[in-house]
């Protein structure tokens, strides 16, 4: 039985699905992403979460989990952004490496998201690389 809990979210508390379909509004009336927005612009806005890959066994869940589900709780409509972030220091060769790292990161905490209950329709992926990062990161913005 604690298996089909962990499936639905219920680990972490109430699937995320069920809190974003009971208080959202319809599809209809859902205003459409931004366009013209690229991963690169991204760097510009504040994100939710910032999970650092700097270690084996990074636990994240709970905070993601936390963090998506207030923001459900402010945005009910509230689609989100999931960016692998990796750090562009070294040569082709090296970025390639983090970059590859930092996209495998990113399908954890998105099969995270969706093991919690958030329909993947409501999550666009990307990936960019970043000067600034010491390490594979992964970034959740709010749309």
């Amino acid at each position: 039985m604690s298996f089909i809990h962990i499936a639905i979210g219920e680990l972490f508390g109430a699937s995320l699905a069920n809190r974003a379909y009971y208080t959202a509004a319809p599809l209809a009336s859902r205003a459409p992403a931004p366009r013209g927005e690229s991963a690169a612009s991204l760097a510009n806005r504040r994100p939710l979460v910032v999970i650092r890959f700097d270690r084996e066994n990074v636990d994240y869940e709970s905070a993601l989990y936390t963090a998506v589900s207030e923001a459900l709780q402010r945005k009910p409509n509230a689609d989100f952004d999931l960016v692998a972030v990796a750090p562009s220091k070294g040569g082709p060769a090296k970025t390639a490496l983090a970059m590859n790292t930092s996209k495998r990161n990113a399908d954890a905490v998105m099969r995270s998201l969706t093991n919690m209950g958030l329909p993947a329709s409501r999550v666009k992926l990307s990936a960019i690389t970043s000067s600034s990062a010491e390490t594979s990161e992964v970034h959740l913005y709010v749309r």
